[in-house]
């Protein structure tokens, strides 16, 4: 059963208009039900009046304020079922910020900018491209990083597949941990610690020499892997 409840009290101008349980306003006097205009951002709004005054609000909130508890004191409203336009007070749920984010990606109602539409991106999808191309040469992570003005980190979620997946990059491949071994056999693992440990040559210099991955090269020589040799 529909019920309706001033909005006198609620909100400003609210002193003569009801709104109903399923989602609608009316004018109390005269029993007229406002026509909600949409506000530009997808939700309903109507026009209260009072005084020769006009005040704005959005249907799903007056809606809220009248019949959903918000014992938290939670600023926002979300639309449980991701519609905005489905105002009744069942389907309206008390939120803060946080929460209405998630909702809003859960729901699909607002998407991650991906790469350089993103506002933290400090590179472009020109520039990843060519990163990926480094990595595809076997080019030491850290001195792509150092190239690029970015941490190693980076050029590490790059590789693996967890940043800047959309920029497609003919024969790239990202590395999978149990699929893409490095190729390192005990004898080569043996002749890197050996040469490593005559101090003539850097990590990067044998990570082409062995054709071995920077973070492979790092594991190793700490004995983080290949302990038993």
């Amino acid at each position: 059963m529909v019920q309706w409840k001033s909005l006198k009290g609620l909100v400003e101008n609210g002193d003569n208009y009801e709104v109903s349980t399923s989602g609608f306003v009316r004018n109390a006097t005269t029993g007229r039900v406002l026509k909600g205009q949409g506000d530009g951002h997808g939700y309903l709004q109507v026009t209260l009046a009072l005084n020769k005054k006009h005040r704005r609000y959005r249907v799903h909130r007056l809606v809220a304020l009248a019949f959903v508890p918000n014992p938290d004191n939670k600023p926002l409203v979300n639309h449980d079922d991701g519609n905005q336009h489905n105002n009744c007070y069942s389907n309206l749920v008390w939120a803060t910020n946080q929460e209405n984010l998630k909702h809003a990606f859960d729901n699909g109602i607002a998407k991650a900018k991906q790469g350089e539409e993103s506002n933290n991106a400090t590179l472009s999808n020109s520039q990843v491209a060519e990163i990926k191309k480094l990595l595809m040469e076997r080019k030491p992570q850290h001195e792509i990083a150092k190239l690029y003005g970015v941490k190693p980190q980076t050029i590490r979620y790059i590789q693996h597949g967890k940043l800047w997946t959309h920029v497609h990059v003919e024969g790239f491949k990202t590395f999978k941990s149990g699929v893409n071994k490095p190729n390192l056999t005990a004898d080569k693992v043996l002749k890197i610690r050996e040469a490593y440990a005559t101090g003539k040559y850097k990590q990067a210099e044998l990570c082409k020499m062995f054709d071995v991955s920077s973070r492979s090269m790092t594991d190793l020589i700490n004995r983080k892997t290949w302990k038993h040799i």
